[in-house]
């Protein structure tokens, strides 16, 4: 399938397990990495200069989690420690 194909039903079904345990997602960012390392990379950035900053970043896919992580930490974050 097409990876496009699949962001959604993934997403969906974040919000569907959040809400299922109580979790309330309430003004949570929703970046569109575009499946890509470079907009996924420059999300990430903008993210985590946020002063409200996230302490958790979740990737739509492996890849898109790897940049993440990679940014994270040319940022100066200790993944898992800083920002899971």
């Amino acid at each position: 399938p097409d990876l496009i194909e699949i962001a959604g039903p993934r997403e969906t079904a974040f919000r569907t397990a959040a809400e299922r345990f109580g979790l309330s997602l309430g003004e949570t960012p929703i970046i569109d990495g575009q499946l890509e390392r470079e907009p996924t990379e420059i999300a990430v950035r903008e993210l985590l200069m946020r002063p409200d900053r996230p302490t958790a970043i979740l990737g739509i896919t492996d890849g898109m989690a790897m940049v993440a992580a990679r940014t994270a930490f040319d940022l100066g974050f200790r993944v898992p420690r800083d920002l899971s």
